[in-house]
Parts: C-alpha cells; structure tokens; sequence
C-alpha cells in the first residue's frame, strides 16, 4: 500500500505531525478569515440601514449557523436596548430593555464579547439568560463600538443542528462587529 507523506508524517507523534496539524489549522484560520474579508466588504459598501440589517443577520447566520441573530441597538436616553433587526425569535421581547438586564445588556455594559456554549452550565450567566428567555443552549455576542462609543450588540442565539457556539464563531464575529459598526449603522449615530 502506497501512502502518501502527510500520511506518514501524521502516523506517529513527531514534529513533522505537529506541523503538518499546525499547517491544517493555519489553513482553517486563513479561509475563516477570507470569508470574513467578504462578508465586511459587503457591508461596508451597504448604504440603506435596512439592507445592511439584513445582509449583518444574513452574514451572521450563514459563517456561525446561527438561527437566532439579533442587531440590539443603545438608546442612550432610556439607558435601554432596542431590537433593529433580528432572524429568529427576538432577544429582547417585547421591544426595549433595560441595559441592566439579559445577556446582550451585559455585553453592551462590559464592552466586551461573550460566549457561553451552554448557558445552564454556567451559574454566573444564569438569570441573565433567563431575562432573554434561555434556559438552555449556547449564546454568543460583541458590542459594536464605533469611536469608542458603544452603539449596541449582535448576539446569536441557537446553533444548527443543536451545536454550540465556538471560539471560532466569536473570533468571526469579533471581526465582523467593527465592520458593521462603522458602517450605516455608525454612520447613522454620529
């Protein structure tokens, strides 16, 4: 039986094997990262905040098998979050709520990204998850901040398939958020 050198090299633990599985994983990253190039350059180039609502939750969708994506919005006077577009159920029932409350108000008030691949396993999250209507699953979500001002959250909700979110869903996420950001979306809070 002929076997190929990648084959050889990955049978036995060696550094040739590592390099081949770094190799692989580096291959991973460089295609996440094209279709992230994509997907922003489609964004960018959008000039009707609709369309580049629904493209955003399109995009989303489509590189994290969401099937819950919400853009949630900051009004800044009300202290509040406001559902701008959303596929699946909302995060927000209702309409607005209290930047206090929910997963995505954490994420608007830390500033930071959050991802928490089964929610019931995680004690610290679990009435915040309750305030969006989650007993259970895996929630992903990034502030989207244009000039160091905070205009609101994309959280995903419901992967395909009963999967959860990974570190590869948010460091996609985490690259698209700028681009949505400062594109309508920021253009339109300035």
């Amino acid at each position: 039986m002929v076997r190929t050198l990648a084959e050889r090299l990955t049978a036995s633990p060696s550094p040739a094997r590592e390099l081949v599985e770094a190799n692989a994983r580096l291959e991973r990253r460089v295609g996440e990262l094209l279709l992230v190039q994509e997907a922003a350059q489609t964004l960018t180039g959008e000039l009707r905040l609709a369309t580049l609502l629904e493209l955003a939750l399109s995009t989303v969708a489509s590189l994290t098998a969401a099937r819950t994506v919400s853009v949630l919005l900051v009004d800044s006077a009300r202290q509040a979050l406001v559902p701008a577009a959303r596929r699946g159920p909302s995060l927000v029932p209702g309409g607005r709520r209290a930047l206090s409350s929910g997963l995505a108000g954490w994420v608007a008030r830390h500033q930071v990204p959050l991802l928490l691949p089964a929610v019931e396993e995680e004690p610290r999250f679990r009435g915040l998850a309750r305030d969006e209507g989650m007993e259970s699953g895996s929630f992903l979500g990034v502030p989207l901040v244009f000039q160091d001002r905070l205009l609101g959250v994309v959280a995903a909700t419901e992967k395909a398939g009963g999967l959860t979110f990974d570190e590869r869903d948010l460091r996609v996420l985490i690259c698209l958020a700028p681009h949505l950001a400062t594109a309508k979306i920021g253009r339109a809070h300035v």
